[in-house]
């Protein structure tokens, strides 16, 4: 009996309910934006910034393909080609051309952190730092055609 009385009165509440229109007597109207006029007055400027924000992340990544391309001279060329073209002055060492296209540039950031370690003895180990890591691997990923 309870049930039913529930039941019955939220069918009766459900009939009556009342829109928005109808509590207030008319629709809300958004509110108005505080400083609407300085925020349209900013759009060239959001535009300007968003066509100059690539231009920065370009000129950052060719800082770190040429500081990549020195730490490769400076640690690696002894055994690895290591620009576009040639071959490695030490036959087993792959050219870095082919390094970069086996395996994706990225999956060596760890290794060349904690210290790269190959399976046979000609290779040094070396440990690099954090902005030479991202080099190397930014000069590996220029290597890779298209």
């Amino acid at each position: 009996m309870i049930g039913t009385a529930l039941r019955s009165q939220s069918n009766a509440t459900r009939s009556n309910t009342l829109s928005p229109r109808d509590t207030w007597g008319k629709i809300a109207e958004p509110l108005p934006m505080p400083f609407q006029c300085e925020v349209a007055a900013l759009k060239p400027v959001v535009v300007f910034l968003l066509l100059l924000v690539p231009g920065l992340a370009w000129a950052g990544d060719a800082a770190d393909v040429e500081l990549g391309r020195q730490v490769a001279q400076d640690n690696c060329s002894r055994c690895h080609a290591i620009g576009p073209e040639g071959d490695s002055p030490f036959e087993p060492a792959p050219p870095f051309r082919e390094v970069a296209q086996r395996w994706p540039p990225s999956y060596l950031a760890e290794a060349l952190g904690e210290g790269i370690v190959v399976g046979h003895p000609d290779m040094p180990e070396f440990v690099f730092s954090d902005p030479e890591i991202d080099g190397l691997i930014a000069y590996l990923e220029s290597l890779i055609p298209g």
